[in-house]
């Protein structure tokens, strides 16, 4: 499967991409410029060919513009084993298995999921300082080649 194919993907199951650079960069594509404007609007099914058909690389977009979307960095696989275990512990494998998670080159894995409602739902009633999850739902990116 190509970018194209990829970016339309994540469109149709409701996750906002951006055209990134080819050979492994996280930065926007050159010709698209700032990415901003697509932490408030998806990107059209039309607009797909016309930045994913030239060996762009896709990049998914987080927060609320993609349902809460998240992703949680290892790049060490024994820190990754160790938030496994736990993760299982506390929430079973059952849960564990419903979770997207992707080796990264570093070599280290990426977990990509939407953050549950309950989770992003208990920071709207706390004592109004900013949390760990608040800061998390802010957009961000994450990348696939």
């Amino acid at each position: 499967m190509n970018t194209l194919e990829y970016a339309k993907r994540y469109i149709a199951v409701g996750v906002n991409v951006l055209p990134i650079q080819p050979a492994g960069s996280k930065a926007p594509a050159e010709e698209f410029g700032t990415w901003g404007h697509l932490q408030n609007r998806m990107m059209t099914i039309d607009e797909v060919p016309q930045w994913f058909g030239n060996g762009n690389g896709v990049a998914a977009i987080g927060g609320a513009i993609s349902g809460h979307l998240v992703d949680f960095d290892f790049d060490d696989a024994l820190i990754f084993e160790r938030w496994k275990e736990l993760i299982v512990e506390l929430l079973g494998q059952d849960f564990w298995d419903r979770l997207l998670i992707v080796r990264t080159p570093r070599p280290g894995f990426t977990v990509i999921n939407p953050l549950p409602f309950w989770c992003w739902a208990l920071t709207e009633v706390g004592d109004g300082k900013e949390s760990e999850i608040r800061r998390t739902r802010r957009a961000g990116i994450h990348h696939a080649r």
